[in-house]
């Protein structure tokens, strides 16, 4: 995600982290000596989700979320405790949550995560005694310590930071006014704020070189057929993108919807580039795909609307956390089986939406939280520790599940179940680890069966396959058209990598399809497009790799930048990733006018036929798997980082 000066960040800020971990050492250590029963769990649970936020890089500021979401959890602890006295209430109120969490995924892995982690606090909550003081002493625990963590863990954003937010911001508003006089016709100089660093590559630099080539003498004036509306078009474009203000993202893509309206003849190479660099500018910018879904509560919603259809594959995994989750619930709580929640959250880890290589992604997260729990487990029984070094080692937990998050699903799943197991009090010490590893066999069993009796949408199968062909047929088709536009730019090694992959890919896409279930003629009509178009795809990219030329003559800036836009195109930045169309069009025909300009090129003509055919086939394969699912980026929302 990039943070809203366009500045990417890959890395979380130490100190938040260090003062937020310090805090929920803090609160354990509260909940273990003066706080109820049980308490120690569901208040560290809610204060790692606060802090959680607080500290996620790439954030301008968590804040106000981090505090809604606060009295969320504090509502959420009430409701547990207080019906947590009556077992019927309580499991309707877990398969309720379960069935809220279960369509979060389509806002991305950490909306749903976010989601499991809410589920873990009401679960652990039922165990703790359903008075009124303890529930007062329960919300005011999380209410205070959240606030703690609103004034001291927040990631306040450095004076450089806001100094290069606003200094990006002045150069959007001086292109945005060089533009507006463009359009009126006044003679007028690059301001200096848009002026500077124009030679470099950054997003605002490469737009300031276009409006200035759009009036170059080659390009016959900003008041040529096509030109004019663009340019205008463009400026409200480039105004919003200088606009600081909340509701910047949505008049940033209201903006850029009618410029991709605007189909004008006559339309020069540059207004091309410029519509393909606008693009790239709201996505740097806002770090979003759709900014008006994220900056508008109504649009989410419907959204989620949009998804209460039983074709849908995140309704679906919504009902299988939610019956998996309440049937193993029900049945510890009425069967009284010790250590039985564990039923329950080892089936709330494990149970993640549809993906590719789910059942080897299962078992390393049962194997994960097998591992965790034994770890924890056996210090518990063994050592006796503390409320000191209780609180210390849940620390240590989850600060290794940041370190191992990238690892795999075993890594994050064996550092959640040992932080979870670590925090709650065991019985009787006599065959506890036992009791945990055959309840948590028995919620392995259950998530395996709710897998099976709810399987996935044929549709919604084929639709994943179409997603992960296309973006894997996309990084081979940039790779194939930077190194086409400049041999120099690309290396054997890494086309060689991009076919590879592309190759696999398509293979696992036909095993997949012939072994699919096609209940209707409407599926099978859906596998066999996508199969054409994914082979006409592939044949394209091939062209272009066997016909690469070994040098080129003409001048590299000729082509190289229009190739770059391009290929930026068709990779995409946004998170998470989508194919956007407006973008690839915009990039296209820039390119394609660029190369008509060099006839006496041996290989324009071979770029300008397989780059059509690449833009076009792109494009209906992203038309099929939108068609399916709603939403193109539903794969590869719940990727492989949050499994």
């Amino acid at each position: 995600m990039s943070w809203r000066g366009g500045r990417t960040i890959t890395s979380p800020d130490t100190l938040p982290a260090v003062r937020g971990l310090l805090l929920l050492f803090v609160s354990v250590w509260v909940a273990l000596v003066w706080g109820p029963a049980n308490a120690a769990l569901p208040v560290g649970a809610a204060l790692a989700i606060v802090g959680s936020v607080l500290t996620q890089p790439g954030s301008a500021d968590r804040r106000p979320a981090a505090a809604a979401l606060t009295v969320s959890l504090s509502i959420v602890v009430a409701i547990g405790i207080l019906a947590g006295g009556y077992p019927p209430l309580f499991i309707v109120a877990v398969v309720a949550a379960c069935l809220v969490t279960g369509l979060l995924w389509m806002f991305g892995g950490g909306a749903g995560l976010t989601g499991v982690a809410v589920v873990v606090v009401l679960l652990t909550t039922g165990s703790v005694p359903a008075t009124l003081s303890a529930t007062v002493q329960m919300v005011g625990m999380v209410l205070g310590f959240g606030v703690a963590h609103l004034l001291f863990a927040a990631r306040w954003p450095r004076r450089e930071e806001l100094d290069e937010c606003r200094a990006i911001a002045a150069r959007y508003r001086a292109l945005a006014g060089y533009a507006g006089a463009l359009v009126e016709g006044r003679s007028a100089d690059l301001p200096g704020e848009a002026a500077r660093g124009v030679a470099t590559s950054d997003i605002p630099s490469r737009i300031a070189s276009t409006l200035q080539s759009l009036c170059a003498g080659d390009c016959s004036g900003c008041r040529a057929p096509g030109c004019e509306n663009s340019l205008q078009a463009a400026a409200a474009v480039l105004a919003a993108l200088g606009d600081e203000h909340r509701q910047a993202p949505c008049r940033a893509a209201d903006a850029l919807h009618r410029l991709d309206d605007l189909r004008e003849p006559a339309t020069t190479a540059a207004v091309c580039r410029l519509r393909g660099q606008l693009h790239q500018a709201v996505a740097a910018r806002f770090g979003l795909d759709e900014p008006l879904s994220a900056s508008s509560p109504r649009a989410g919603i419907a959204r989620i609307r949009d998804q209460i259809r039983w074709s849908s594959p995140l309704l679906r995994h919504a009902v299988r956390l939610a019956v998996g989750v309440g049937g193993a619930l029900a049945v510890a709580r009425y069967q009284n089986m010790p250590e039985g929640v564990w039923m329950a959250l080892t089936v709330l880890l494990v149970l993640r939406p549809v993906c590719p290589r789910l059942y080897e992604r299962f078992v390393e997260r049962v194997a994960g939280a097998a591992a965790g729990l034994t770890l924890a487990t056996a210090i518990t029984v063994i050592w006796h520790p503390g409320p000191a070094v209780i609180a210390l080692l849940v620390i240590a937990f989850l600060a290794t599940g940041w370190a191992v998050h990238a690892q795999g699903p075993w890594g994050i799943t064996t550092v959640a179940a040992a932080a979870v197991a670590i925090a709650t009090q065991p019985g009787p010490a006599d065959g506890v680890l036992g009791h945990r590893l055959a309840a948590t066999a028995i919620g392995a069993v259950i998530a395996v069966g709710m897998y099976l009796l709810v399987p996935e949408p044929p549709r919604a199968k084929v639709c994943r396959g179409i997603t992960e062909v296309l973006r894997a047929q996309m990084a081979y088709a940039a790779v194939e058209v930077r190194a086409f536009v400049d041999p120099g730019a690309v290396d054997a090694d890494t086309r060689n990598a991009a076919r590879d992959l592309a190759l696999m890919t398509r293979r696992v896409f036909e095993s997949g399809g012939a072994t699919a279930h096609l209940r209707t003629p409407d599926t099978a009509d859906l596998l066999d497009t996508a199969r054409h178009e994914a082979d006409a795809l592939a044949l394209a990219v091939a062209v272009l790799d066997t016909q690469l030329p070994r040098h080129r003559h003409c001048p590299g800036t000729v082509l190289s930048q229009a190739g770059e836009e391009y290929a930026t195109a068709l990779l995409g930045t946004c998170l998470p990733w989508r194919l956007d169309a407006g973008w690839l069009l915009s990039a296209g025909e820039a390119l394609r006018l660029e190369a008509a300009s060099l006839n006496d090129d041996e290989g324009v003509a071979v770029l300008l036929a397989q780059l059509d055919a690449i833009t076009r086939h792109a494009l209906a394969l992203s038309d099929l798997a939108e068609r399916v699912t709603g939403h193109l980026s539903y794969a590869y929302a719940i990727g492989d980082n949050v499994h």
